[in-house]
Order: C-alpha cells, then structure tokens, then sequence
C-alpha cells in the first residue's frame, strides 16, 4: 500500500463517514476498493519490458 498516501485517504474517508452517516457505506466501500486494488498492483501484477527495433532497408525490407 502507497503508505504516504493510504493514510490520509482513510483519515478523509473517516471525516467524510462521521459528516454524512448516511453515505456512511459509500465511503467504506471506497476504502476496501482502494486496499483490495493496491493488493492487487502489488502482487498480482507482473511488470515486463519489451524492446522493439524498426525493421530498416539494411534489414531487407
């Protein structure tokens, strides 16, 4: 988790749920989405790197 800025996310997040109970779930449901996402960069995903050339005369094109 981006730990400079998860915190104050969820702290925003807790501001907002205390100031409007009723979107209570909407602000929650947010932060789950923002941790399950995170989770999912840093370990589901695989970074590569592909290099590619342009194919010239000399190539036989």
């Amino acid at each position: 988790m981006n730990q400079a800025i998860f915190p104050g996310l969820k702290a925003r997040c807790e501001e907002l749920m205390a100031r409007h109970p009723d979107r209570r779930e909407l602000f929650a449901g947010y932060v789950r989405r923002q941790v399950e996402e995170n989770a999912f960069l840093e370990n589901g995903v695989v970074c590569a790197v592909m290099a590619m050339r342009r194919k010239s005369a000399a190539d036989g094109a």
